[in-house]
C-alpha cells in the first residue's frame, strides 16, 4: 500500500524550500478520497505514488481514515488550496520561479492575469494548458527552457500524478508537484465552501450542490465506497493483517 506521509503543509513546504535553496530536486503529490480509492485498479497511478518523494494527506477522508487505522493518525487536516495564494506570496518573497501546466486554456488565462496582478514580482514564467499543450511532443523541452524552480502540473488524478511520474527524469526543475485543480481557484473559477463548510471538513457537500452532474459519481457513490474501505481495512488491521491488502 503507498505510504501517505504525515506531514502538513510546514512540512511540505520545508522540503521545498530546502530542495529549492539547497540545488536538490523533488516531486510532490498527494493522496485524498478519490485517489485511494483509484490506486486499488490503476498500477500507474500507484507507482507514481510509491516514487514520488513526499505524498501529502489532503482533505478529511485520508484524514479520518487515519484516525481510525493508527491512532492518532495524521497530524492535521488540510488541502494546499488552502495555502495557494501563501505559497505565492512565498515564491514573490523568496524569489522563486514557478511555471504552470495545466487546466483548460481559458483558466489558466485567467489564472496567469490574476496571479501577475495580486504578485507583480513573482517570477512567473509561463504556462501551458493541460489538454492539447500537454499533448506536444516538446512539452518537456518548453519547460527546461526556462527551468522554473517550482513546477505545479494541475491536470486532475490519475493524469498529473503520472505525468510527473513518466517526466520526472527529463525535467530541469528543482520541485515537481502536482496541485488538482488549484488553477481554477487561481482563476476565479473555483469558489470555495462558506469558512464552516471548511472547518467541518464539509467542503465537498457544497462543491456537490454547486455541481451536482460534476460531482455525482465522485462523491455520492465515491465516499460510501471509501467509507467500506476503510471499514474494512479496520477489520484487517484488527485481525493483525495489512490494513489495505
Amino acid at each position: 500500500m503507498t505510504t501517505i506521509d504525515n506531514v502538513d503543509y510546514e512540512d511540505v513546504f520545508d522540503q521545498v524550500r530546502s530542495a529549492v535553496e539547497s540545488g536538490g530536486r523533488m516531486s510532490a503529490l498527494y493522496a485524498n478520497a478519490h485517489i485511494v480509492r483509484l490506486i486499488k485498479k490503476n498500477n500507474e497511478l500507484r507507482r507514481a505514488l510509491d516514487r514520488a518523494d513526499v505524498v501529502f494527506p489532503d482533505g478529511t477522508g485520508v484524514w479520518l481514515a487515519s484516525k481510525l487505522l493508527n491512532f492518532p493518525g495524521f497530524k492535521k487536516r488540510f488541502n494546499w488550496t488552502d495555502h495557494g495564494h501563501r505559497f505565492l506570496a512565498e515564491c514573490e518573497e523568496r524569489g522563486w520561479s514557478i511555471y504552470f501546466i495545466g487546466a483548460t486554456p481559458d483558466a489558466i488565462e485567467k489564472a496567469e492575469r490574476n496571479i501577475k496582478r495580486l504578485y507583480p514580482n513573482l517570477k512567473f514564467l509561463g504556462a501551458m494548458n493541460g489538454f492539447e499543450d500537454v499533448e506536444r511532443s516538446d512539452v518537456v523541452e518548453r519547460v527546461n527552457a526556462v527551468a522554473p524552480d517550482v513546477l505545479y502540473v494541475g491536470m486532475g488524478s490519475p493524469k498529473q500524478e503520472v505525468w510527473i511520474d513518466r517526466h520526472y527524469g527529463e525535467l530541469n526543475v528543482r520541485v515537481a508537484q502536482a496541485v488538482g485543480d488549484l488553477f481554477t481557484f487561481f482563476a476565479g473559477s473555483k469558489v470555495r465552501g462558506p469558512r464552516l463548510f471548511q472547518r467541518l471538513g464539509l467542503e465537498w457537500a457544497f462543491r456537490l450542490v454547486r455541481h451536482p452532474r460534476r460531482y455525482f459519481v465522485r462523491y455520492v457513490w465515491g465516499i460510501p465506497v471509501f467509507l467500506w474501505m476503510t471499514l474494512v481495512a479496520f477489520a484487517r488491521k484488527a485481525v493483525g493483517k495489512q490494513p489495505w491488502g
